[in-house]
């Protein structure tokens, strides 16, 4: 079989789905399929290059909205040898409806996120107005294709838009076991109660409502350190992240360091008391699944695919998203019982197990499988 993936980011691009495109192509490349991969052109890559067996095709694009437009010649001469066609949800779109009705290649999508009014709520126009417009016509036009779902909480959301129940997969990524596991080396000794945040500093991430919550946590303990393990990217997030600890008189209390490589990244997690998830949305929290299979007690908001990951007093606890009173009231309780601390931590590698990345592939293959067969049908 043979499979376009077009990407609007892609690695060394850092973020949730550039991590699940990644492990996922590498995984159906050694199931055999032939994978080809046409994203944008970023600094200090090349146009083309082979990587794990994959063929990976870059073109330039001002800005991430006009990729669909710039990739578009590339990715007809591409679908031309292909057998599917498979797009993430915004990336790309105006390419693959050229695929869909110009080449009649099957097209699938990944669909990570319904964010809906979210965007007005979180942005300020006209990006919140491009970004709904750009989310709504893009469902409009999936809403007909197999789709594969990275959550149950995105796959019901779908539905709830109109998308055929029988079309959407839910199709969870995978976490490797082998690298974040309960028996991964601690980076270091933390001698103060320590909590972690790592990711993007973005708009849903909740980052501003973890640090509000900083003052509450440090009534209980003085001496308590939050480390957040961030991106510089957003910039204006980061910056307004920096902003906010001066502002919270936080900075004897919050260290910020850069971003760590997959295989440092156990150990900053197993060093902390508790790692923090306070996004306001979450097709699916990479950092929650990553954080409760290294047995780190895990505090994350009730919202989303969290409560798909965290079992609220089994391997975490749930607040209510956009609440520092909640977050400070559940971190204070992991950081002061003992008891519970060990219970969450070693009921969290055993809740990971479904989170496969074989297991995704084969639903991926599946779900190919289906998107042929019914093109043959309606031929």
């Amino acid at each position: 079989m043979r499979v376009l993936f077009v990407l609007d980011f892609f690695t060394p691009h850092v973020g949730g789905a550039e991590t699940l495109f990644d492990n996922m192509t590498r995984k159906l490349s050694d199931k055999g399929v032939d994978v080809s991969i046409l994203t944008q052109l970023l600094p200090g890559t090349k146009k083309f290059e082979m990587s794990h067996k994959r063929k990976i095709y870059r073109v330039y694009s001002p800005v991430r909205h006009a990729f669909a437009a710039a990739a578009a010649a590339k990715c007809l001469q591409l679908a031309k040898d292909a057998d599917i066609v498979h797009a993430a949800t915004l990336g790309g779109l105006a390419s693959v409806a050229l695929v869909g009705s110009l080449a009649r290649k099957p097209v699938v999508a990944t669909v990570f996120e319904v964010w809906g009014r979210l965007f007005m709520k979180l942005q300020k126009p006209p990006v919140s107005i491009v970004n709904y417009f750009a989310e709504s016509v893009s469902l409009g036009y999936y809403k007909n294709l197999f789709c594969a779902a990275i959550s149950g909480s995105t796959r019901n959301a779908l539905i709830k838009k109109g998308f055929d129940r029988k079309k959407v997969f839910v199709v969870y990524p995978g976490i490797d076991k082998k690298l974040f596991g309960p028996k991964a080396a601690t980076s270091s000794a933390a001698k103060r109660p320590t909590v972690l945040f790592f990711g993007r500093p973005g708009i849903a991430k909740g980052v501003n409502y973890l640090l509000r919550a900083m003052p509450i946590i440090r009534g209980k303990f003085p001496n308590v350190k939050l480390v957040l393990l961030l991106s510089k990217n957003p910039a204006g997030e980061y910056k307004k992240t920096v902003s906010m600890i001066a502002k919270l008189g936080l900075s004897e209390n919050v260290d910020i360091i850069g971003p760590r490589t997959v295989k440092q990244l156990p150990g900053v997690i197993r060093s902390a008391g508790v790692c923090v998830v306070p996004s306001i949305s979450e097709g699916f929290g990479f950092s929650a699944a990553e954080a409760v299979a290294c047995g780190t007690p895990v505090v994350a908001s009730d919202v989303g695919s969290l409560p798909e990951i965290i079992r609220h007093g089994y391997n975490g606890l749930l607040s209510d998203p956009a609440a520092p009173e909640s977050i400070a009231k559940n971190v204070i309780k992991v950081l002061s019982d003992k008891n519970l601390r060990r219970r969450l931590s070693a009921n969290g590698p055993k809740s990971v197990k479904r989170f496969d990345w074989d297991k995704a592939a084969e639903s991926y293959l599946a779900m190919y499988r289906s998107a042929l067969e019914w093109q043959t049908k309606w031929k």
